[in-house]
Formats: structure tokens, C-alpha cells, sequence
């Protein structure tokens, strides 16, 4: 027993003298509010009241919110008579206590004349008050729990129909009987709320649409909090301007979070909350009739701003409140009128509605986390920084705790990061792409590597699978010829996948300044080509490109910078990959130097982390060991080999850092648009392997239909995708031939406009043409694989060549 209950049992036993000592021995080794208030009422109870009222009064001093105290001195000094000081404390704590002690303490109000203020308004008739919040308040909670308690029983005093309505049901046992006993009716679980957060509906949850239609009310009293996400004024202000335009709406604020924070002096995450909640707060007050806060401090602050906000103190102090002018000043303000436009948070529950409609819980939470990002992608697209920035900053104050770790965390400080930069401020800027790195370094050790560097083997083995493209081959040697590395520290190997042409002839005698292997293996694809360069290669790096990958002088240089920089860590690096000038002669190839369709660094950014599906092998570099260590690439597969490597070694912890600096052009002109059905077609065969070897991939690309798996199910969604699209796309494919015929950059030119028009006509029509073959060819090859012969599949309209080399 420790000595603080010794002294409470002493005192039930009447040795009011010992539990006096004990208390008085801990006190000078600790005050606390809770002993100061024990050790006053033993002073009581040995007839000491003078100090028995200053040990009340210290508790208070420590803890202005001490229900015991109060009710203890409030009891105290009615019995002397001082009803003014007592009727403050006693109505204080009258809604915290339970109904027995509420009736006991009101029985002593009346023994001693008092009694408490009507406040009922002149009117014909009273009041009908709607208060919502997130939860009920808890009757033993802290200031937070309390004054909302007061602000409902002072309501309650105001009007004969007072309604509180909590979105969910936390606290309802502890305080719903304490409401009604006040004649306060109560409503928990909104079912959309529910429904959307994935809880069970009970037919006793409310909807906001069912309680306007059963009472006309005069003012709605929306709580505002955001630790659980959308706040409530967010949720229910509009529905209520559109169902009740009579009713006046008051947010009430028992905190403000409008005061600005210093970037540089706090954690990002911690600053980019903070000014979501202040432009969401902002925004809520700017669209209620009125404000209310707790304090005249706040109500200070708010009339400050310029905003032309109503403000309403409703409680001078955590003991007091008083709502007699508050209330005649907000019923006679004109409610505003509906805004059209949604709250900012909520934007995207409108313009994803679709996306948004099947997903309940944490995987809707999520899915809205996703939907912020692409909105603030497409702002940036549309030139709107600020906006994108704040469609961004919804995620930090929705959840902080989710952007501190992962991938998808390390994605939205890049989107912030270039939001900061459209901004002008590159301070900021530098800084979100270093918490992007930081929220993907994999710290833990690795594996045992093998000896970090041969002392006869070169930094880089440079891995080059080729077919039939001898010319464009040359001119890719030839650039490595001129690098300014020392050809001391890098081999080249070159794959031939089964050339016809004079690649082989020309290539077993080449003689070039580096060291150079020449392979040549039967027409297997490029996943069997880069296995055989990779068994082959001795490098500590490799350097995996196409044989149209014609580099800058200085590029091996540059992955060895990059990979010097962040070599302790699991990185691959990927280096620029630009079309040359001349691609703007032409529609699509102007297109794919404008959008990341085929190759992304168009819209990447700089010294930041990505996921595998930036693992692409036209200029990237990566520790050989690492590749071994995953199982190098896999021979199945003909264009996607890359990819699913990056799968495996993403899954080890790997991400993709972007060094634009290791520049590189793509030299492939032209590209007529018949290629992309042909890529399409090989990927679709492709995909069909990888989707079934990593079923992540289909929950985790945007594709236009919904995949959980290669089965029959999944067959005949394609079936019925193939036979609703065939025509659109037909007619798609024909546009962009048509369009990819002219002369793009003559266009650009003289007719801005239409090049404009095209170039959006190719943004809908290539990733439409791209999923529709490939899923064609998956179909196709789920048919034969899985043995679905009984699905009939259209015969495909546009036919090309199924065939593909390393190289193409």
C-alpha cells in the first residue's frame, strides 16, 4: 500500500491526525493537485476550514479542470455563505457529476437560495439548437471534454429542443445518460460515416438528411477538432446550407491553429500539418454565419485577421459560460448563401466519386490519400502551384503518422517537392527530396557481398543487347568510345539476339579502346539477352542501355558519382533519356518528349527515390552483386525484363534514384505508330507471367480494368473490356496515324492551338491503344495457357508482327 492511500484508509478510519501527516510528508517531497485536494478535505474534517480553502484553492492553482476540488470548494464556501463564489464552481462540474451528486448539489443550491439563471430568450418560442461533433464528450476527459459539456448544458438552458449528434459512438455509455438526464437528445454513428469508415450501420444511426427533415433548427453548432480526419464543420456544412438555408451555422473552435510556424525551426511533417489545419480551419470559418471560441484571447486573435469573421466568445473561462448576447447576435445574422464549390479536403470525394465508391475503411482512406496526390499532379500540370499544394498538405493533416515511412511517403514529398519549386522556393524544395530519400533507405544490412572490387576488373560492365540494328548499334559504340571515364575502368558486352543482318560480321573482329565481349545467342527476347550479359559481365557496377542509347561524353562518370555518393545505401540509378530534337517533327515521338507514357524521366525529379517501375534499362546503373544476388533477369520475358527485376529487387529494399546528369539521347527515329501495337502485343504476353508471378503489380498499377488475378474471372472481364473498346480504339488508331503523318513542328509553329488539340487527342488515345492490344495478346495467351478455349475472342483488326529482338 503506498503511502498516499495509507493516508486516504487513515482517514476512513476516523485517525484524521495520521492521514494529516502522511499527506503533509508527501507534499514536501511533491505537491500534486490530487494530494493538495486530500490533504484539504482532512483539514476539514479536523474543522480547519481556513486551511482546508487554501488546499482546495492550490489544487485548483495546479489543475484549474479538478473536478474534486472544485465541487470541494465550491460545497465549501456555500456552507460559509459565499453563494457568489460558490454558484460559478458548482454549475461548472454540474454536467461531469452523476445524477445522484447533481441532485444532492442542486438541493444545496436551493437550502440555500440560489438559483441558477433561466436565460430563456424573449421570443415566442425557444430555441431548436443542433450540435454535432465527432464523438461524446467524456464526462472524466480534459478541457476539451469539459467545455463542450458546458457549451451543452448552457444551450440546454436556452432552448426546450436541444439535439447532439456525435459521427461515431465513442463515450455514448459514459455520457449519453447524463444529456438526456438534462433533456438533450442524442444520436450516435452517422451511417455515411460508418458506411465509409467500414463499420457497421445500426438502425439506430442517424444521417444529417433525416434530422433536418424532423426539425426545423435555428442554429447548427458544428464542433471543430482534426485529429480524426475531415472535420465535422468539413462534412456537414454544405448539406446544411442546402437542406436548411434558414438555419445559422457556428463552428465552434476550442482551438485556434491559425498562427503561423517556422519552417526552418520545425520537422516537415510537423509544418505541413500545421498549415493544413490553419487553411482548413480558415476556410470553415469563412463559410459558417459565426466563430465561436472559448476565450477572448482567441476571439482577439480572429477579429485581427481582416477576414470579416463573426466571433462569439461562449466562455470567458473553463468554469463559466454565458450565451445570452453570443445567441441574440448570431440568430440575427442572414445565414450566407450555399457555396457550389466543395471544401478543399473533400474536393476529391467529388471528382473521384467513381474511383471511391467500392472502398470502405482504411483501403478508402487510402484510396482518398491516392486521389489527393493525382489532383495535386494535375494542378501542377494546369500551372496552379498552390492549389496542387494544398491538395498535398491534406494528407500531413489527415494523417502525419502515415508520411513518416515508405514508399508512398517518399512519392508525396516528391509531388511537394515540386510544388515548392513551381513556387520559386528551392530551399524547400532541397529539403522535400531529402526527406524523400530518407523515407526509403533501407539501413539494415545486407547480405554478405562478395569482395567489393576485383583489382585486375573494371568499375562498369556496360550490357547491350542488340538486334538487327547494326547502324544505330555503331553510333552507341562509338559514343562509348569517347567517354571520358578511362577505358581502363569499364568493358562493354554486346548481346547479339540472333541478328540477320551484318551485325556478326562486323562485330567478332571490332576493336575498340575498352574491353569488349561480343555474344551471340539464338532470337530468345531481352530478358535472355541482359542474363547472358550479366553472367558475362565482371564489373562492380553495371551499366544496363538499348543499343540506341547514344550517351554524353561524361555519363559513366556521372553513375559512378551517383553511385559513389550513395553507396552504402540500396540504390539504382537512373540517368536522362531524351529524344533528340528532331522528334518534334512528329506527333507521337513530340509526344513522348512531353509526357512520361514511355520513358518517365520527363516528369520525374532529380536525386529522388522510386519504385520499380522506374526500373528501366536504357540508362541505369546498379551494384552487379545486387542483380546476382536477386537472381539477374529472368529469360521469360521479352520487353518487360526490366520491370519484374526491379519487382524482385525492390522487394531486397532497392528504389530508383533519378541523376539527370548521366544524360543520354534515344536515338530511335522514327516511331510510327504501328510500334505501339507491336510493343503492346509483346507486353501483353509478358504481363500475363509477371502478374501471375507478382500479383502486387495488379493492385498496384492504374489500369482501366480492375485484374485480381489470371484466371477464367479475370479472362472474361477482358473479353467483355475487348469487345466494348474495339471499335473506339480502331478509330483511335487511325486518328494517330492520321495526326502522326503532318508536319508536327510546322504545326507547333503556325497553329499553336491545334498542336495543342493533338497533343491532348494523344494523351487519351496512346494509353487507349497501348492496354487495348496488350490486353488483346493477354487474352490470347490466358486462352492457350490457362486451356479457356471456349471464350471466343474477336480476331484482332490491326495486325503486326509478333516478332521481337533484344534490340527492338
Amino acid at each position: 500500500m503506498s503511502k498516499h492511500d495509507e493516508a486516504i484508509a487513515a482517514f476512513h478510519q476516523g485517525r484524521s491526525a495520521d492521514a494529516s501527516r502522511l499527506l503533509q510528508e508527501l507534499l514536501d517531497a511533491s505537491e500534486t493537485p490530487d494530494l493538495w485536494n486530500d490533504w484539504a478535505a482532512v483539514q476539514l474534517g479536523l474543522g480547519e476550514v481556513n486551511h482546508a480553502e487554501k488546499g482546495f484553492c492550490r489544487a485548483l492553482e495546479l489543475d484549474p479542470d479538478n473536478t474534486d476540488a472544485t465541487i470541494n470548494l465550491g460545497v465549501l464556501l456555500l456552507s460559509r455563505g459565499e453563494s457568489a463564489r460558490a454558484l460559478p464552481l458548482l454549475t461548472s462540474v454540474l454536467p461531469l457529476l452523476p445524477a445522484e451528486y447533481r441532485q444532492i448539489v442542486n438541493a444545496m443550491l436551493a437550502g440555500n437560495g440560489v438559483e441558477r439563471s433561466s436565460a430563456t430568450p424573449s421570443d415566442e418560442r425557444r430555441l431548436r439548437i443542433l450540435v454535432i461533433d465527432d464523438i461524446f464528450p467524456d464526462p472524466a476527459g480534459g478541457p476539451r471534454d469539459r467545455r463542450l459539456l458546458h457549451l451543452l448544458t448552457a444551450l440546454r438552458d436556452f432552448g426546450d429542443e436541444v439535439t447532439f449528434a456525435a459521427r461515431g459512438g465513442v463515450n455514448r455509455d459514459e455520457c449519453e445518460p447524463l444529456l438526456r438526464q438534462d433533456g438533450i437528445r442524442t444520436y450516435a454513428n452517422d451511417s455515411e460515416y460508418m458506411t465509409s469508415t467500414g463499420r457497421k450501420v445500426d438502425a439506430l444511426s442517424w444521417s444529417l438528411r433525416d434530422l433536418l427533415a424532423q426539425t426545423e433548427f435555428d442554429l447548427a453548432v458544428l464542433v471543430q477538432t482534426f485529429d480524426r480526419g475531415t472535420s465535422v464543420p468539413e462534412q456537414y456544412l454544405d448539406g446544411l446550407r442546402q437542406q436548411a438555408p434558414a438555419t445559422r451555422i457556428a463552428v465552434f473552435a476550442g482551438e485556434l491553429y491559425t498562427a503561423p510556424w517556422s519552417s526552418l525551426e520545425t520537422a516537415l511533417v510537423d509544418f505541413e500539418r500545421a498549415e493544413d489545419w490553419a487553411a482548413r480551419q480558415w476556410e470553415t470559418f469563412e463559410r459558417a454565419d459565426a466563430t465561436l471560441v472559448p476565450c477572448p484571447q482567441d476571439a482577439a486573435t480572429l477579429r485581427k485577421s481582416a477576414r470579416h469573421l463573426h466571433v462569439e466568445v461562449v466562455a470567458s473561462d473553463s468554469k463559466t459560460i454565458g450565451l445570452g448576447g453570443p445567441l441574440k447576435n448570431i440568430l440575427a445574422l442572414k445565414p450566407r448563401p450555399y457555396v457550389v464549390e466543395s471544401f478543399s479536403v473533400r474536393l476529391v470525394e467529388t471528382l473521384f466519386r467513381e474511383q471511391l465508391a467500392t472502398r470502405v475503411g482504411e483501403d478508402r482512406l487510402l484510396g482518398q490519400f491516392e486521389c489527393h496526390a493525382r489532383l495535386s499532379e494535375q494542378l501542377l500540370r494546369e500551372g496552379k502551384p498552390e492549389k496542387a499544394l494544398a491538395q498535398l498538405r491534406h494528407i500531413f493533416g489527415r494523417s502525419p503518422q502515415s508520411m513518416h515511412a515508405g514508399y508512398f511517403a517518399s512519392q508525396i514529398f516528391i509531388i511537394l517537392m515540386r510544388c515548392y519549386r513551381a513556387l520559386g522556393n528551392l530551399d524547400m524544395a532541397e529539403r522535400c527530396a531529402s526527406e524523400a530519400r530518407s523515407r526509403v533507405i533501407v539501413r539494415t544490412p545486407m547480405r554478405p557481398r562478395v569482395k567489393r572490387r576485383r583489382s585486375h576488373g573494371p568499375v562498369f560492365s556496360v550490357i547491350i543487347p542488340t538486334y538487327n540494328r547494326l547502324p544505330i548499334l555503331t553510333k552507341c559504340l562509338a559514343a562509348l568510345e569517347a567517354q571520358t571515364l578511362s577505358s581502363n575502368d569499364f568493358e562493354v558486352i554486346v548481346i547479339d539476339d540472333g541478328s540477320s543482318d551484318r551485325t556478326q560480321e562486323l562485330l567478332t573482329n571490332y576493336r575498340l579502346p575498352f574491353r569488349f565481349q561480343y555474344l551471340r545467342q539464338a532470337n530468345s527476347g531481352t530478358g535472355a539477352a541482359r542474363r547472358n550479359g550479366v553472367a558475362h559481365a565482371s564489373g562492380e557496377y553495371l551499366l544496363l542501355m538499348n543499343d540506341d542509347t547514344i550517351c554524353d561524353r561524361d555519363l559513366l562518370e556521372q553513375h559512378l558519382l551517383a553511385q559513389t555518393k550513395y553507396g552504402p545505401e540500396r540504390w539504382a540509378v537512373l540517368g536522362n533519356f531524351e529524344y533528340p530534337a528532331e522528334a518534334r517533327r512528329r506527333a507521337l515521338t513530340k509526344y513522348f518528349c512531353v509526357e512520361p507514357f514511355m520513358f518517365p524521366q520527363v516528369s520525374i525529379a532529380a536525386g529522388c527515390p522510386y519504385g520499380y517501375s522506374h526500373f528501366i534499362t536504357c540508362n541505369l546503373s546498379i551494384r552487379r552483386d545486387a542483380v546476382v544476388e536477386a537472381g539477374s533477369f529472368d529469360s521469360t520475358y521479352k520487353l518487360s525484363e526490366d520491370t519484374e527485376l526491379g519487382i524482385r529487387l525492390y522487394e531486397m529494399g532497392y528504389r530508383v534514384l533519378y541523376h539527370p546528369d548521366a544524360h543520354a539521347i534515344h536515338d530511335h527515329l522514327p516511331y510510327p505508330a504501328r510500334n505501339l501495337i507491336r510493343r503492346a502485343r509483346v507486353y501483353g504476353a509478358d504481363y500475363f507471367y509477371m502478374f501471375g508471378k507478382h500479383p502486387r503489380v495488379m493492385k498496384e498499377w492504374a489500369m482501366p480494368v480492375n485484374l485480381t488475378g489470371m484466371d477464367e474471372q479475370n479472362a472474361v472481364r477482358l473479353l467483355h473490356y475487348l469487345e466494348e473498346h474495339r471499335h473506339d480504339v480502331e478509330q483511335a488508331v487511325e486518328a494517330l496515324e492520321r495526326w502522326d503523318s503532318v508536319d508536327f513542328d510546322a504545326l507547333l509553329v503556325d497553329q499553336p492551338d491545334t498542336a495543342a488539340m493533338v497533343l491532348n487527342l494523344f494523351r487519351q488515345a496512346v494509353p487507349a491503344i497501348h492496354w487495348f492490344y496488350l490486353f488483346e495478346t493477354m487474352l490470347q495467351t490466358m486462352i492457350r495457357e490457362l486451356g479457356l478455349r471456349h471464350l471466343s475472342l474477336h480476331p484482332p483488326a490491326t495486325r503486326t508482327p509478333y516478332a521481337v529482338g533484344a534490340g527492338s
